[in-house]
């Protein structure tokens, strides 16, 4: 036992294996964290860019139902000032049965939405529908639309 004993009286600091043990169990923490912090982030991200893609269709919806549903409507003339929209191009595929309105580009928070407003017109005993499409690329970045990126549809309806 006294053997036993003295050894540990003369152990005066820690070796190199001990050192090396202590550094890769702190790397492999920090590199855990680090993952998760990352995909925490990123899906934050989608997140907001998906509350904001329903809330930008869900603008261009009353609106134009505050409208009553006209044709006629233009949201780059009654939001022009308050958000960042214009007419575009691209924008995500009409439904079947519906006409379409426009397309319109809408920029809000460092990502690019593409709304797409079609109707069908309503028989007397039918209320007209409304319908919006808002979709964004992958990255958020401009570009055009495809039937595998993320979207967000909003239907309304009206009496005439």
């Amino acid at each position: 036992m006294k053997i036993f004993i003295d050894r540990f009286r003369n152990n005066h600091g820690v070796t190199i294996v001990e050192i090396m043990v202590a550094i890769v169990i702190i790397l492999v923490a920090v590199i855990g964290a680090t993952g998760f912090r990352y995909y925490s982030a990123l899906d934050a991200r989608k997140a907001d860019v998906k509350i904001t893609a329903g809330r930008v269709g869900s603008l261009l919806l009353e609106g134009w139902i505050g409208t009553g549903g006209q044709l006629t409507y233009d949201p780059v003339a009654e939001y022009g000032t308050d958000m960042n929209i214009s007419v575009s191009a691209t924008g995500p595929a009409v439904p079947t049965g519906f006409t379409l309105l426009d397309r319109y580009q809408v920029v809000a928070n460092r990502a690019n939405y593409y709304a797409t407003l079609s109707y069908k017109d309503s028989t007397p005993t039918q209320a007209g529908e409304l319908n919006i499409f808002v979709a964004w690329l992958h990255w958020y970045q401009a570009g055009t639309v495809s039937s595998s990126d993320q979207s967000v549809k909003l239907t309304g309806y009206i009496n005439n």
